[in-house]
């Protein structure tokens, strides 16, 4: 498997400048680590052919995982305010057939967003800003003729998650591609009385779980997480990690928390996955 690159990113508008203004000051933390991001993968920009992004904020399905089919991709934060931000990429579609293909070995449902499947479902082909807002501060990182495959989580079983993402990892390695993985999700939404999802008790003991889980490399604990702990955090970030450990199925790897605060009542965590190349499970 060829990943030069893995992280988990937050997706709040709010730290992209344009959008938030002076209220970037409270996510500090967040932007730098963002940015050390950026620096990292620009180390191995040259390396990477190929970004993909797994976002839980695009068209979700009950029985399936959406992946856009379409040759070019483009979005906007026009909708918080900042019109003027656009990214643009040319999607990867030979990498996007293989997911499909290795997912349908494992029977899992890849939803194939293309104009057809757009218009039949009323479904915007714009990527949204679980994909925006990260690539907009690793987008300096990587070369402009990169390529994008993004993917949106479906309502299936964490068990398919995380073989969904087995597959993805049984397509990099089929295509030879150089890949860097970019996980979006933001944690708890429960934080404080004026968050986005109200205050619950559990949201505290939720990220502190998963930083520290995620912190120490331990898939088993993550894997176990209480599934009514996890709904009482009210979060989004559950599922893209549970599909990034299915890539990292078959490989060792260390992992390094830049960044988690919470100032808004939402956990934001950065964090990166440093994968051992030649290496077997444990």
């Amino acid at each position: 498997m060829s990943i030069s690159f893995m992280a988990y990113c937050p997706h709040p508008a709010i730290i992209v400048p344009e959008v938030g203004g002076s209220e970037t000051a409270k996510v500090k933390k967040t932007m730098t680590a963002m940015e050390n991001l950026a620096e990292s993968i620009q180390e191995k920009g040259e390396d990477i052919e190929t970004v993909i992004c797994i976002t839980p904020h695009g068209p979700i399905f009950q029985d399936a995982i959406t992946i856009w089919q379409t040759e070019s991709l483009s979005g906007r934060l026009a909708k918080f305010g900042a019109s003027q931000i656009k990214l643009s990429f040319r999607n990867d579609l030979e990498l996007a057939k293989a997911i499909v293909k290795h997912a349908e070995a494992k029977r899992i449902i890849s939803a194939q967003l293309n104009l057809q499947l757009a218009d039949s479902y009323n479904i915007d082909l714009a990527l949204d800003h679980g994909i925006t807002v990260p690539l907009y501060f690793l987008r300096r990182g990587i070369s402009e003729k990169v390529k994008l495959v993004p993917i949106s989580i479906g309502l299936l079983s964490y068990q398919e998650l995380y073989s969904y993402g087995m597959a993805i990892r049984d397509s990099i390695e089929e295509t030879g591609k150089k890949v860097a993985v970019i996980v979006s999700g933001d944690l708890s939404h429960c934080l404080t009385e004026t968050a986005p999802g109200g205050f619950h008790p559990k949201g505290q003991e939720f990220d502190q779980k998963l930083v520290s889980f995620v912190e120490a490399g331990d898939v088993l604990s993550l894997m176990s997480i209480d599934s009514e702990l996890i709904e009482f955090a009210g979060e989004c970030g559950f599922r893209p990690l549970v599909m990034a450990l299915g890539i990292l199925d078959k490989s060792s790897f260390d992992t390094r928390v830049l960044s988690y605060e919470a100032p808004f009542g939402v956990g934001y965590l950065v964090a990166e996955f440093h994968i051992k190349e030649g290496t077997e499970p444990s």
